[in-house]
C-alpha cells in the first residue's frame, strides 16, 4: 500500500477587500500552471470556484473587513489538489448546505447559489465551525 503525501505548494493571507479578488485567484491559477499539476478542470471553471468560494469568505465570513484576512492553501496529494481557503468569521451551518436543504427550487436566486456552483466541479468539504472549505479537485495521471 503506497502513502498518500500531501505537499504543500501554496499558501498566502489576503485582507478581505473586494478590488483585490481578480488579483488573488489569478495567482492561484497562475500557481497551479507553473506547478504543473494536472487538474481535470479548466481556468475559467478553477476561477468560477475559486471566486465563489473566496467571496463567501470575504462576504459572508468576514463581513468586507479588511482586518480580517483569508488564507487559502494548495496542498496536493497522490489524487486530488485541494485548495483551501479560511476566513476569521463565525462559520455557519455546513450540515444544512451539505444536504442541499438550502433553498434547493431557487436555481435562479441571485444569492445563495455559490455553493451549487462548487458542486458542480469539485467535491467541497468544510470544517466543522464552517468558516473553512476544501475545494478538492481530482488530477489527471
Amino acid at each position: 500500500m503506497g502513502l498518500n503525501r500531501t505537499s504543500t505548494i501554496f499558501h498566502e493571507s489576503y485582507p478581505s477587500i473586494k478590488n483585490i479578488r481578480a488579483k488573488v485567484i489569478s495567482s492561484v491559477i497562475k500557481t497551479l500552471s507553473e506547478s504543473g499539476i494536472p487538474v481535470c478542470l479548466t481556468n475559467n471553471e478553477l476561477y468560477l470556484i475559486v471566486d465563489e468560494a473566496l467571496t463567501n469568505a470575504m462576504e459572508h465570513g468576514n463581513k468586507w473587513n479588511p482586518g480580517k484576512m483569508v488564507n487559502i492553501t494548495i496542498t496536493k496529494n497522490s489524487a486530488h489538489c485541494i485548495i483551501t481557503i479560511e476566513d476569521e468569521g463565525s462559520g455557519f451551518d455546513t450540515i444544512t448546505r451539505k444536504n442541499g436543504k438550502h433553498d434547493p427550487c431557487d436555481t435562479l436566486s441571485l444569492r445563495g447559489r455559490g455553493i451549487k456552483l462548487i458542486r458542480q466541479f469539485c467535491i467541497p468539504q468544510w470544517n466543522a465551525k464552517g468558516n473553512r472549505i476544501d475545494l478538492c479537485i481530482p488530477t489527471r495521471e
